[in-house]
């Protein structure tokens, strides 16, 4: 049997081109090149929507819309979302800000664009990236009397994260 009937037999069968490539131990554009060159009309399936896709086999979406929704659907690309989630962290530092007393432990400054949130025991950077920034915020409001945080001004702050590099103690 010569390639271009397994070729036309395998894909008749329901086999997509990379499984006939692998098959075969052809490249994916020799059997893209044969189906083609037979007039074999390729189907796909939309990866959103399961609709069958006439016309290219790499094509993924039956639609703009289709790959919108696969791709956009958890927020993290959409401009509305965004807005959203920017508008509950900012409510939620807040709150934090609210909880912890409004004012900077050290020099007393209550300028709420200034205030951070500071880990007692200097271990913010590896709390950060183990569980992120909102992760934190959430332990801050839940856990007020742990003494693991603190309200600092960003100069204090950065004061005492200075010290501590240098080996002092604020």
């Amino acid at each position: 049997m010569s390639d271009i009937n397994k070729i036309n037999k395998l894909y008749k069968q329901g086999k997509s081109i990379t499984e006939i490539s692998n098959i075969l131990q052809k490249g994916c554009s020799t059997i893209y090149y044969h189906l083609k060159k037979n007039k074999i009309q390729f189907q796909s399936m939309c990866e959103n929507c399961d609709t069958i896709i006439n016309g290219m086999q790499t094509k993924r979406f039956c639609s703009k819309n289709c790959k919108d929704k696969k791709y956009y659907h958890n927020g993290y690309r959409n401009k509305n979302n965004k807005k959203k989630c920017k508008n509950n962290y900012k409510k939620l530092r807040n709150k934090v800000i609210n909880i912890y007393g409004g004012i900077c432990v050290y020099c007393g400054i209550s300028d709420e664009r200034i205030l951070t949130l500071d880990h007692v025991n200097n271990d913010g950077n590896s709390d950060r990236k183990i569980r992120g920034a909102w992760a934190i915020y959430k332990d801050a409001c839940e856990n007020i009397n742990s003494g693991k945080f603190q309200l600092l001004c960003r100069n204090c702050n950065w004061i005492k994260m200075l010290e501590y590099k240098e080996g002092g103690a604020f």
